[in-house]
């Protein structure tokens, strides 16, 4: 059975790279809502990064939208291999997630 804590997490991106918090301010927990015993994971969250967050990302559309569309094509796709990678570790937490049956078609 896949589990949130088994994916690591690497902390905020930001700026092209990834900052890991010294402290925590919160924690978010996703559980099957059908049975609350069944906790797919958490995470732990700090609101230091926000604003550099959206700042970061605010850049980055800067830069997107200068992007033409071959070299936007080439990013999603390279998204969509990484999906059909991780399909059915990704399905599987829906699944738990929404306490729905995984379909054969996943």
């Amino acid at each position: 059975m896949t589990d949130f804590n088994t994916i690591e997490f690497r902390g905020d991106y930001i700026n092209n790279t990834f900052v890991k918090s010294s402290r925590v301010t919160g924690t978010f927990e996703s559980a099957n809502p059908a049975n609350t015993k069944d906790v797919l994971g958490s995470i732990d969250f700090c609101v230091d990064h926000v604003n550099a967050a959206i700042e970061s990302a605010q850049n980055g559309f800067r830069v997107w939208r200068n992007f033409t569309l071959e070299k936007r094509i080439q990013f999603i796709l390279r998204y969509k291999e990484l999906l059909i990678e991780k399909k059915f570790e990704i399905a599987e937490l829906i699944s738990r997630a929404r306490e729905h049956l995984l379909r054969s078609w996943v």
